[in-house]
């Protein structure tokens, strides 16, 4: 289910989650996607990361949080209701509370806000229609949650998480194997790492939040880790050549593994 601006139009708080809610419960229980988008402004970030919080308080079982407890006074319906499996897809690679939402709801003055570009081009016609003679193309910021229902990879494959996974991704994974689905002949690539060289899998890397700072030799990121924080990152040229080459090319949005 693709649900793009559905959520800033619902001025409520309370019936924003009952449109998320009925958006959850029309999602196939075996693995149906719902993905949220909105623009990649203050309020339409402030409305994605409420969608996504109340997801993971609700529904998504997470280590330490496998129930959710149900406030309402019916004594038909039990206290503490067991959550599914599940997992947000993109962007975020941690489970835990937004590091960028740390106060919920409308905040008035807040700078820092989880957002993405995109750039589209525009059709014959919408170009008639904008009377533009030279550039074709626009940059759209928006922000968005992707979550699947039912099925957990973390679990399946054994993903690193939390700080573990942040240390690994630190240290990098240049000379690391990648972790393949299983069926996959790469798989059997895996068969050969030590222990003291974990498992890369996509799902816990960090992101780069905000478009990357090169420098005369070295670059920052800034990135969203798998450990919840927002930390910022220097990768010189001394530390790896490939290292450096992929920053250079890095660019807003992407995942960092080096």
């Amino acid at each position: 289910i693709v649900a793009a601006h559905n959520l800033l139009g619902i001025e409520e708080d309370f019936l924003r989650k009952e449109h998320v809610e009925n958006l959850w419960s029309l999602l196939n229980p075996d693995g149906g996607v719902l993905i949220l988008f909105e623009k990649g402004r203050q309020r339409g970030f402030e409305a994605v990361a409420g969608a996504r919080e109340m997801i993971l308080n609700r529904y998504i079982s997470t280590p330490g949080s496998t129930e959710y407890e149900n406030t309402t006074e019916s004594p038909d319906v039990s206290r503490y209701i067991a959550k599914e499996p599940g997992m947000i897809i993109a962007p975020c690679t941690n489970h835990g509370p937004c590091p960028l939402y740390r106060i919920p709801g409308p905040t008035k003055g807040r700078r820092d806000y989880c957002h993405f570009r995109q750039r589209y081009y525009r059709p014959d016609f919408l170009q008639r229609i904008k009377g533009a003679t030279e550039r074709n193309y626009e940059d759209v910021e928006f922000s968005y949650i992707a979550v699947q229902r039912g099925i957990d990879l973390r679990e399946k494959y054994g993903i690193l998480q939390g700080q573990e996974a942040t240390d690994a991704a630190f240290a990098g994974y240049e000379h690391t194997t990648a972790l393949a689905p299983e069926g996959n002949k790469a798989g059997a690539a895996n068969e050969g790492l030590t222990e003291n060289r974990p498992k890369f899998h996509t799902l816990s890397l960090p992101r780069i939040i905000y478009p990357p700072l090169k420098r005369k030799g070295h670059v920052i990121l800034d990135v969203c880790t798998p450990g919840g924080e927002i930390e910022r990152w220097t990768v010189p040229r001394s530390f790896s050549r490939q290292a450096y080459k992929d920053a250079r090319k890095s660019q807003w949005g992407d995942l960092w593994a080096l």
